[in-house]
């Protein structure tokens, strides 16, 4: 069973407050396989990214970003509701990936520790308005050990 390990928001940020207005969400579900979820905050169509290969996770995250901006509607992609990440060509990605780089949208990420995504590779992202939230405080309850298992700011375990 997957879990979701982080959320980027794709939208525009305010002009005023800077606190991003968004129009979409790509959940990152990890597990025996990784997958992004796809869905628009207002209504409209839901769409899967399955069987994403780990090592083109970034490169498919921009991909499908591309998907929900305007510029993309008549992409043959964007009617999928299910696409094999599997089966989509190296080239496809790729050009995906750069008209989310043409356009200007606003991101927001909030991730895990440990996400396939990680921190540096969104920062990379040089002509976008973004911002990254990780987990500043954690508390879970472990079947394992039959207690909390608390995770501070710095990462460490207590």
């Amino acid at each position: 069973m997957g879990s979701m390990s982080g959320a980027v928001f794709i939208g525009e940020f305010h002009p005023n407050d800077g606190d991003l207005i968004p129009s979409h969400v790509i959940q990152i579900i990890e597990g025996d396989s990784l997958a992004f979820a796809i869905s628009p905050l207002f209504g409209g169509s839901h769409q899967r990214w399955l069987m994403v290969d780990p090592s083109r996770a970034r490169e498919t995250l921009m991909a499908a970003a591309a998907l929900v901006l305007p510029t993309s509607a008549h992409h043959p992609l964007a009617a999928e509701v299910d696409i094999d990440a599997s089966r989509v060509s190296t080239d496809d990605l790729a050009a995906l990936r750069r008209t989310f780089e043409d356009v200007r949208p606003g991101v927001l990420a909030v991730l895990g520790h440990g996400c396939v995504i990680s921190t540096d590779e969104l920062v990379d992202l040089d002509d976008k308005d973004i911002a990254i939230f990780e987990p500043v405080y954690k508390r879970t309850f472990s079947h394992w050990s039959n207690d909390n298992v608390i995770f501070d700011n710095r990462g460490g375990q207590q």
